[in-house]
């Protein structure tokens, strides 16, 4: 993440040349995603105790991960990528491959609309580059926030359908 953010003010500043504060951006970078991941597992674990049988909890496990995985997102095609994964490893068990399918419904949707998002600001500029950029992060929130809901409401109920996703993939 500090080497993007690099490459993006180098390529967006004159006069700034690519590695001028690197090290800080990278360790910035590798402190915020650590404290966020610790945050996420103490918030999944505050969510997510069970209350009910070993043998539900592996059950609800297994459709709980793949709105996990749409976290990987960040780095955009690979929560997708991760989900495919998923969905292909367990095609015979119905309910987790309807679970796969709909977390990647979402997070295809997003992805695809952050990667159209990003290549279009980089077009223009201006009041729309800025209008854009904020809706962006506006969408950026939503996504994230809709993901965490859905994997503390996997974890505890066993599925979850997003309110927000275009059905391009799958036909229920």
């Amino acid at each position: 993440m500090g080497a993007i953010t690099e490459v993006h003010a180098a390529g967006k500043a004159f006069g700034y040349t690519f590695g001028d504060n690197l090290l800080h951006h990278l360790a910035t970078s590798i402190v915020a995603v650590t404290i966020a991941h610790v945050l996420s597992f103490w918030v999944v674990g505050i969510f997510t105790r069970d209350t009910l049988g070993s043998s539900s909890v592996e059950a609800r496990n297994r459709l709980y991960v793949p709105h996990a995985l749409g976290i990987l997102n960040l780095i955009a095609p690979l929560g997708c990528i991760a989900q495919l994964i998923y969905w292909g490893a367990n095609r015979s068990n119905q309910r987790a491959a309807d679970e796969a399918k709909r977390a990647l419904q979402f997070q295809a949707t997003f992805a695809a609309l952050f990667i159209a998002g990003n290549t279009l600001t980089d077009k223009i500029d201006g009041v729309f580059e800025f209008a854009l950029t904020m809706l962006l992060l506006i969408a950026f929130f939503g996504w994230l926030i809709q993901t965490l809901i859905a994997i503390f409401k996997a974890k505890r109920n066993g599925e979850y359908r997003y309110r927000f996703s275009l059905k391009f993939l799958i036909k229920n």
